[in-house]
Order: C-alpha cells, then structure tokens, then sequence
C-alpha cells in the first residue's frame, strides 16, 4: 500500500479524508458572505473600529504537531494589545495543501468562542494568517474560521497562492507597475473565473514585499483592504504580527525548558 511521505498515511486513506473535507467545504460555503456584516463604518476607522484580532500558530520545530495557537486583540487606532489567550495544542490531522483550515480552524475556534463568552475586549473583527477565499476552492482559512466562529474575518497572507492561473510573473509585474507607497494594491483576477480573487498590497512606504488580502467572511473586499493597511505598521498586519512574535516566544521558550 502506497504511503504519503508527508502525512505519513496511506494514499487510499488520503484520497478518503480530502473528499470528505472537499464536501465539508462545499456545505460551509454555503454559508459564506462576502458582504459588509460589521458594525463599524469603514469609511471612518478612526470613530468607528475600537478593537481588531489576529490569530496565528506556531510549531514546535521538533515535532510539527505540537503547536502553540494565540489569539491576540488590540485596540485601534493606537494598536495597543488589550487581550491575549495562548493554547497548547496537538494537531489531529497532517498538513495537506488545500485543507491547511481543517488542521487549524478547531482550535482557533476554542479560543475565540471563549473570549466572546467572557467579558474581555471583542474584536470587531479578525485578521487572518493565511487565505480567504483566495484558494483552490474559493475557502481557504480565514473563511473557513469565520463561517464556523460566525465572526468577520480578513485573510492575509505572505506568499501568493497559484490558483486560476495566477502566476508569479504576471504578479510581479503588478507589483512593479501599481505598487509604489503604503496602501498601493492591485487586483489578483483569476484567469478562467474571470472574478477579483484579492488584491496584492503593499503594507508599508519602504520597498518589502507585497502581502496577499482576500475577503474571509462577513467582509468586503474594500473593507478588508482598509483595515490592512491601516493596521501595518511593520511588513504584516499588527493583530497578526503580534500573535506570531508571542506564539513563537511561547514555543522557543517551551523548547529551551524542555532541554535542561
């Protein structure tokens, strides 16, 4: 019997498990909107946007099940982090390209359900680290997370996502034509859809790379660029940066008491 190197089952068993998943999407995206569901205005930030959310997991670098997942709130405009909740988390599934939601979304959902029930600050929104409906099926993580948590959700991602015939060429001549101080960005279209898939943005004044930001849920798609760009500070959105820096701290520190 055939066993996938990666995931280390069977090849049969693959096949199984992505086709039910493949029908587990279908039926949540169902659900999806990619309509304004918030209750702020977009067009006045400032007044109306009081706390935003980012999530993110970082892995153990011995043993990729082993995880630590944050959630992680700050206010806006100052960016100030108001919230912050850690879980030490074992995956259930390996990482297959495609479903990298069904691996992650389980224990995101935990901690959000749990901060909406408590009576700690409520982001009005989430940011994501990694891909809303930019992805081969039109629900990648941060849609995924925001049907099932029932929240407005952002997918930002730092590496561009090959799907309907997006290519790394033509992106990088968007980016050289369109892309030339904070906030500049230009529409990703799908070459067989014909539809705007999200937009390559530029998320600060200096020269980095692009970030890649589509509509999770509950979210337009002029929205979510807004609320991007106006949360970078650095080369990533804030609510996302913050739950990365302090995840991999947990998990660095987890290492170094684990050898003495």
């Amino acid at each position: 019997m055939a066993m996938n190197i990666n995931s280390g089952i069977s090849e049969e068993e693959l096949e199984r498990i992505k086709s039910e998943w493949i029908i587990q999407q279908d039926e949540l995206k169902e659900k999806l909107s990619i309509r304004d569901e918030i209750d702020f205005d977009p067009n006045d930030l400032d007044s109306t946007l009081k706390f935003v959310g980012g999530v993110d997991i970082s892995f153990d670098k011995t043993d990729p099940r082993d995880a630590i997942a944050s959630l992680i709130v700050l206010s806006f405009p100052d960016l100030k982090v108001v919230y912050e909740k850690y879980e030490k988390v074992r995956m259930a599934h390996p990482y297959i390209p495609g479903f990298l939601a069904f691996r992650e979304v389980p224990h995101l959902k935990i901690m959000i359900e749990e901060m909406l029930n408590s009576t700690q600050p409520k982001p009005q929104i989430i940011l994501v680290d990694g891909n809303g409906i930019l992805h081969q099926r039109g629900f990648g993580l941060a849609a995924h997370l925001g049907v099932e948590a029932n929240i407005p959700t952002i997918g930002v991602a730092k590496k561009l996502l090959y799907v309907d015939g997006l290519t790394r060429e033509g992106v990088k001549e968007l980016v050289a034509e369109k892309l030339k101080k904070k906030g500049d960005y230009a529409d990703l279209i799908g070459e067989t859809s014909g539809q705007v898939l999200g937009v390559v943005l530029q998320p600060t004044d200096k020269s980095i790379r692009p970030l890649y930001v589509s509509i999770g849920h509950k979210v337009c798609l002029d929205t979510a660029i807004k609320v991007v760009t106006m949360t970078c500070i650095h080369k990533i959105p804030e609510p996302i940066r913050q739950a990365d820096l302090r995840s991999r701290q947990l998990v660095d520190q987890q290492a170094k008491s684990q050898k003495k």
